[in-house]
Parts: structure tokens; C-alpha cells; sequence
């Protein structure tokens, strides 16, 4: 089972699935890791958004056991990534065709989706001075990236926690929509 977790930076989906880490020890996680981006990200938004859609979906074909992995930003995430940076004119139509056709080859593998969803305002004010690239501090950016993510719901009936809670309630929802599911699948 893959569980990914979506939502605007800073939303606390790093922090939750550490202490679902912490706490489970037949969990497996991929964290969002793209330290090694070889195209800059921001004068290559194409190349470097096309680079993190290959590096996702190699993370998952390396899924091989039955046991559950969550995913700290996945293949819904890029999908809200890849249409944000098309609405903010960074990339082409031709370019965001590419990545989704890219996307759309592994979609069917993500079993639960939860959004972490936080305002912009609020994104912005949980960022630490210096720590994010220019588009994660934009707030029409996050504007834009947040109705993407909102858009998606319905598509992939995404679960949706309200992220500008408190950190331990964050943590308490997350934990019972994923309970809730893994009773659900040992019953199918």
C-alpha cells in the first residue's frame, strides 16, 4: 500500500510522517530528497520538474514488499507542482504535457492521498528567513499551487486535514485516516 502525502510547503507533512516513523515500525517511508537535482530550479523549471517526476516514479517501482510506504510529496503532488508552474506561465503546455504523461504511469499505484491544507498566508508564515526557493515563498504561487491541490480532490479522492492546526492534532488525524484505511484493506 503507498499512502502520499500532498500539500504546500510547510504544511507539516515532514514533521507528521517523522512521528508516524517513530511510532510504527512496519511503516516505510520516502521522503521527498531532491538534493541531487542536477538542473537548476530556477532557471530550468522544466528540466528540474521533469528530473523530480522521473526520481518519484523510481522510488516507487522500487516498492516491492506488501508492507505500507508513505510518501512525503508523490505523483499527486507533481501533478499540483506541474500544473502551478504551467498557470504561473514558468513552463509550457507542451512542457506540462510531458510531465503528466510521465505521471500518468504510475498514478494508479498511490492508494491514499491526504492533503495537508494550509492557506498560503499561512505557508508563508512558517517559513524560516532564507530557507525556501523563490517559488515556495511567491504567495500567488502557493495561491495557485493550493487550488491545484484543491482541484485534485475530487479526482483522486484525496482525504483532506486542515494544517493550520496544531501540530499534534495534525499528527492525531493523520494517524486515524491511515488506521482507518489499513483496517479497511485487511478486509478487501
Amino acid at each position: 500500500m503507498i499512502i502520499e502525502l500532498v500539500g504546500l510547503p510547510r504544511a507539516g507533512k515532514t514533521s507528521c510522517l517523522n512521528k508516524l516513523m517513530n511510532s510504527y515500525s512496519n511503516l516505510k517511508s520516502i521522503k521527498e530528497d531532491f538534493s541531487n537535482n542536477p538542473y537548476n530550479r530556477y532557471l530550468e523549471i522544466h528540466k528540474s520538474n521533469y528530473w523530480i517526476c522521473e526520481k518519484i516514479l523510481n522510488d516507487i517501482k522500487k516498492i516491492t514488499d506488501s508492507n505500507i510506504t508513505i510518501m512525503d510529496r508523490g505523483v499527486i503532488d507533481r501533478i499540483a507542482w506541474t500544473n502551478a508552474t504551467f498557470e504561473f506561465k514558468l513552463i509550457t503546455n507542451s512542457e506540462k504535457e510531458k510531465e503528466l504523461n510521465l505521471l500518468k504511469e504510475d498514478i494508479s499505484k498511490i492508494n491514499l492521498a491526504i492533503l495537508f491544507d494550509i492557506s498560503e498566508e499561512v505557508s508563508l508564515n512558517r517559513a524560516k528567513p532564507k530557507s525556501s526557493n523563490y517559488l515556495t515563498r511567491h504567495k500567488d504561487f502557493l495561491k495557485i499551487l493550493r487550488k491545484n491541490y484543491l482541484d485534485l480532490k475530487t479526482k483522486y479522492n484525496l482525504k483532506i486535514i486542515d494544517a493550520s492546526k496544531d501540530s499534534t492534532k495534525i499528527y492525531l488525524e493523520l494517524k486515524k485516516i491511515i488506521e482507518l484505511e489499513i483496517k479497511k484493506t485487511q478486509f478487501e
